[in-house]
C-alpha cells in the first residue's frame, strides 16, 4: 500500500508542485505575468491526460484565492465585477497555456495564433463588457481612474491636467495593445517553458530556427497597418477600428518577429556551430525585458521577419515548403 502511495505521489509531484509554483507566482507582482511557465514545464513530463491536471488545479487554486478574498463583500454588484476582471487575465493566460499544451507538438506560428484567437475573444469580450452603460461599471472605472489618478500624482506631482492627458493616453494605448499583449505573454511563457521543458532538444531546435510563413501572409501584415493610417488621417481616428486594427497589426507583427528571431538563430547555428539555439533564445529574451531595449529589438526582429519575404535571409533546400514550420 505504502508503495502505491509513493509511486502515486511521485507520478503527481511534478504536477503539484509546478501548481504551487504557478500559484506563488500568479501572487506575486511581475512574477505574476509569467505564472504559465511552470505548467508548460511539468505538461512535457506526461504523455497523457496528467499534463492538464497542474493548470487545472492552478484555475481552481487562483479562483478559490480570490473568492476568499472577497467572501464577504459578495452580495456587492461592484466587488463582483472587480472580482471578475481581477481573474479573467490569469484566466485567460491560463486558456493558452492549456491549449499550448494540447497543441505541444505543433509549431509555434499555430500556437501563437491560437493564442492570438482566445485572447481577442475572451480579451475583446471583456473591454466590452467594462465599456458597457453599466452604472455598477462606471463606478469600477471610477476606482480604476482614482487608483492611477493617485499614483500618477505621486510620479507627476499635482498638475491635474499633465494627469488628466497621461490618464487618456494610459487608456487609449491599453486598449490598443491588450490583446497582443495577452498573446504575446502566453506565447513568450511558452517558448521559456519549451526551453527547460524535457522534450527532444534537436527537433525543436531545428524546427524553430526554420519557422517560415507563407509569402501570403505579408499581406496581413501591410493592411491593418495601412487601415492605422487611414484610420488616423481620414476617418477622425475612429476608436472601435483603431482597436481592431491596432490589435490585428500587433497581432500579425508578433508573428514577423517569432520569424525574425527564427533567422537570427538559423544565422547563429550555422556561424557559430557550437552556439545552441536555446542560448540564442535566452539572449533574446533577456533583451526583451529590459525597458526601452524591448522595444529596438521588437521592431528590428519583426522588420527582419517582414524583410525575408523579398530577401532569403536563410539557405533553403529546393522544393522545401515554406509551411514547413509554421
Amino acid at each position: 500500500m505504502n508503495e502505491r502511495v509513493e509511486d502515486r505521489l511521485k507520478t503527481f509531484a511534478p504536477a503539484l508542485i509546478a501548481a504551487a509554483c504557478a500559484v506563488l507566482m500568479n501572487r506575486s507582482g511581475m512574477l505574476s505575468l509569467f505564472f504559465t511557465v511552470p505548467l508548460s514545464i511539468a505538461a512535457a513530463r506526461y504523455s497523457d491526460k496528467k499534463k492538464y491536471i497542474a493548470p487545472l488545479l492552478t484555475a481552481a487554486a487562483v479562483l478559490l484565492i480570490n473568492l476568499f478574498s472577497a467572501w464577504g463583500s459578495l452580495a456587492d454588484g461592484v466587488v463582483v465585477r472587480l472580482l471578475i476582471i481581477s481573474v479573467s487575465i490569469p484566466a485567460i493566460l491560463l486558456i493558452c497555456a492549456l491549449a499550448d499544451i494540447r497543441l505541444e507538438a505543433e509549431g509555434l506560428t499555430l500556437r501563437t495564433i491560437v493564442n492570438f484567437v482566445v485572447s481577442a475573444v475572451l480579451g475583446g469580450g471583456l473591454m466590452l463588457w467594462v465599456a458597457s452603460p453599466d452604472p455598477e461599471m462606471a463606478e469600477v472605472a471610477s476606482i480604476f481612474e482614482q487608483t492611477v489618478d493617485e499614483t500618477l500624482t505621486r510620479v507627476l506631482g499635482e498638475d491635474a491636467a499633465q494627469i488628466d492627458e497621461f490618464y487618456s493616453y494610459v487608456v487609449t494605448t491599453g486598449s490598443y495593445i491588450a490583446i497582443p499583449f495577452l498573446t504575446a505573454l502566453a506565447t513568450l511563457s511558452t517558448v521559456i517553458g519549451d526551453l527547460f521543458a524535457v522534450r527532444s532538444v534537436a527537433d525543436r531546435e531545428e524546427r524553430t530556427a526554420e519557422l517560415k510563413l507563407p509569402d501570403d501572409a505579408v499581406w496581413a501584415f501591410l493592411i491593418p497597418w495601412a487601415l492605422v493610417l487611414v484610420n488616423l488621417y481620414f476617418l477622425g481616428n475612429n476608436r472601435l477600428l483603431a482597436v481592431v486594427c491596432w490589435s490585428l497589426g500587433l497581432g500579425v507583427s508578433l508573428l514577423y518577429f517569432e520569424q525574425g528571431a527564427a533567422i537570427l538563430i538559423s544565422r547563429s547555428r550555422r556561424n557559430l556551430p557550437g552556439r545552441s539555439s536555446a542560448r540564442t533564445i535566452m539572449n533574446i529574451v533577456f533583451f526583451m525585458l529590459i525597458p526601452g531595449i524591448n522595444l529596438a529589438v521588437a521592431v528590428a526582429l519583426t522588420l527582419l521577419g517582414v524583410a525575408d519575404t523579398w530577401f532569403r535571409f536563410r539557405e533553403r533546400n529546393k522544393g522545401e515548403n515554406n509551411e514547413n514550420y509554421s
